[in-house]
């Protein structure tokens, strides 16, 4: 049954953006927040229910029943602009470049990491992003329309410029998209066995933004941002972790992919009410059922280590990957785990192209860093 409210993206009628769609018994009416001309949102009432259940089953379109924001009025429309925003930002997750703002974290953390006393000023920094990320990360109800489309049919159909083969050994996205159907098959969770179980996962979203509105921007004013982690995993225990996945074409660097994704963990913790709300909900929608299962211990301590960092960084050959391990890369590692209160590990894989065949069943911990420890394969 279509609910009452709902965000729609049907590109046959309008490939730009999601629409807001209200429905009173076999009557819709779908709103435009971003009309092409700039003006005020653009009402269409010229489609009826079935219309649209129609419209939906097509394979490039999306949807998302708003049982969170039920008591939002159409009339609300920064709100509305907010949500929209954000939702036209993950349309097309291939195509997308890293942030602005993750590059001014790092840039921040880097003249943070070369001060006299620079674990003070790398815990300061990470406070004063978290706090931020608190108060401008706009509320959402699901992670993204991936909690419903399957990457597999959306990436066979051409999308990338590649075929879907090559885009799953051979691209980052195509990776992730890989682990994200092995863990959620028959909407039952299944977990990646890495060799080492403290850092085994099930994925849980892919190209996951945490937008931030520009109106309410504390780190550029007047600016949208995103922080976009390439994945968000679960552990057996209930504990999260963030996946930072780079392929072949990717920077081979092992310290920028830590970084970025350190970002990415802080804006995790920032809402992390909001993250285990979306991880523990139980589906109620019938008309596109969720294909990410429920996770019921889902969790996120503030006051002691339980988050995770897995970087995966394609190599020539599996445990050899195109920058060496270094001091360099352990050291930044050790500076964010002793500044980051909740993060319990780093760890790294480096994948080969016959691990890349079937990552779900091949990928394997290469290196695992504690705030006491570092273990290498």
């Amino acid at each position: 049954m279509l609910a009452s409210k709902a965000l729609v993206y049907i590109p046959d009628l309008n490939k730009h953006t999601w629409l807001l769609m209200t429905r009173r018994k076999d009557s819709v009416c779908l709103r435009d927040y971003f009309p092409a001309d700039g003006s005020a949102p653009k009402e269409d009432r010229t489609r009826n229910r079935s219309d649209i259940e129609r419209l939906l089953k097509n394979g490039d379109s999306h949807y998302e029943s708003l049982s969170t924001f039920t008591e939002v009025g159409y009339q609300d429309i920064d709100f509305w602009r907010d949500q929209i925003e954000l939702r036209n930002a993950e349309l097309h997750p291939e195509e997308e470049a890293p942030t602005r703002l993750s590059q001014r974290f790092a840039t921040e953390f880097k003249k943070a990491s070369s001060q006299a006393s620079c674990n003070e000023a790398i815990r300061t920094m990470f406070e004063r992003w978290s706090g931020r990320f608190e108060r401008t990360i706009v509320s959402k109800q699901d992670f993204n329309h991936w909690d419903r489309d399957s990457p597999t049919e959306y990436f066979s159909n051409g999308r990338g410029g590649r075929t879907y083969e090559d885009l799953l050994r051979v691209t980052g996205i195509g990776w992730t998209s890989q682990l994200l159907e092995y863990s959620r098959g028959n909407s039952v969770c299944t977990y990646v066995r890495t060799g080492i179980e403290e850092a085994d996962f099930s994925l849980l979203a892919m190209e996951l933004s945490l937008g931030i509105s520009s109106r309410n921007n504390l780190f550029r004013e007047g600016q949208r941002d995103f922080i976009k982690p390439d994945g968000l995993a679960v552990r057996a225990d209930g504990s999260m972790t963030v996946l930072e996945v780079k392929g072949p074409q990717d920077d081979p660097s092992l310290t920028n992919p830590v970084v970025q994704a350190t970002c990415a963990a802080l804006a995790v913790v920032a809402k992390r009410h909001m993250i285990t709300r979306i991880a523990t909900a139980a589906d109620g929608d019938s008309l596109k059922p969720r294909r990410r299962p429920v996770i019921a211990n889902a969790r996120i301590p503030l006051r002691r280590r339980s988050l995770g960092i897995h970087v995966l960084s394609h190599a020539e050959k599996a445990g050899q990957p195109r920058q060496r391990w270094s001091d360099q890369v352990e050291g930044t590692c050790r500076s964010i785990l002793a500044n980051f209160a909740q993060l319990k590990y780093i760890a790294f894989s480096f994948v080969s192209a016959a691990q890349a065949e079937s990552l779900g069943n091949k990928l394997r911990t290469d290196i695992l860093v504690t705030p006491d420890s570092i273990w290498q394969r």
